[in-house]
């Protein structure tokens, strides 16, 4: 493949060791396989883990922000900056999916900020951090909440991992919460981070491969489903280091 690389780290081969022996399985199951989405949901959490044993970090949102910042700068001002920019709402209900334990956004100065993740152990963690944030427990593809009702819905580095059918399931109700001309940010990986250090762009997918052309991939399938959604003015800006895709709901 001319746009693929190899490459292995040993945080790959731990998790991977950790889901097998937690399943009771001797080798990683295939896509067609009864076992695969719940192999691919724990080696998620347990990749996290082990990355933070390499890295030194506690969550996936300490990981994701040196990832950025070897790129982009402070997250802070850059993010903040972006928004401005793109005179994206943060002053009014932010919905943000996939929150993890809240410090990729904690900074946002909102009048309300609800946040959902599927992950116990960081909403616990979140909610000792910002006791000012809605933390909420529950899968995305099931999550509801009132209609028109958020100004701004932002989900951080997580759509791209549920298949098409469950995004549209997400953007359906995203599309609904939001109020009039309200506005929804997603943003994918543009690479990551390196045991030593180093930003590799693109994504790993089977076999460690990395497939430098698939975060752009999956942020065009995202901006596509946005305006199948109803959303308008839907665009991806790619920053490099994070593609952002957004939108406005218009006046229905």
């Amino acid at each position: 493949m001319e746009n693929n690389v190899w490459y292995k780290i040993s945080a790959n081969k731990i998790a991977t060791k950790n889901t097998l022996l937690k399943l009771g399985l001797k080798k990683a199951p295939s896509k067609k396989d009864n076992n695969y989405e719940k192999y691919k949901k724990l080696f998620i959490v347990n990749l996290a883990k082990a990355r933070g044993v390499k890295y030194g970090v506690k969550s996936y949102s300490q990981m994701y922000m040196r990832e950025r910042e070897k790129i982009l700068g402070n997250w802070q001002q850059f993010f903040t900056s972006f928004c401005s920019n793109e005179e994206i709402n943060t002053d009014g209900h932010i919905l943000i999916a996939g929150i993890n334990d809240g410090q990729e956004i904690g900074f946002l100065k909102a009048k309300h900020i609800t946040g959902v993740d599927i992950s116990r152990e960081a909403i616990e963690r979140g909610r000792l951090m910002y006791p000012e944030i809605n933390f909420i427990i529950n899968d995305l593809v099931k999550f509801t909440t009132d209609k028109d009702s958020v100004d701004t819905y932002l989900s951080l580095r997580t759509l791209h991992f549920f298949k098409m059918p469950e995004i549209r399931t997400i953007l359906s109700s995203a599309y609904k919460s939001l109020k009039k001309h309200g506005e929804i940010i997603i943003s994918v990986p543009g690479g990551f981070l390196t045991e030593d250090g180093k930003i590799v762009f693109g994504q790993k997918i089977e076999n460690d491969i990395v497939d430098r052309q698939k975060p752009m991939k999956d942020a065009l399938k995202i901006e596509s489903l946005l305006k199948e959604t109803g959303f308008l003015k839907a665009k991806t800006i790619n920053k490099k280091i994070e593609i952002f895709v957004i939108g406005i709901k218009g006046d229905v």
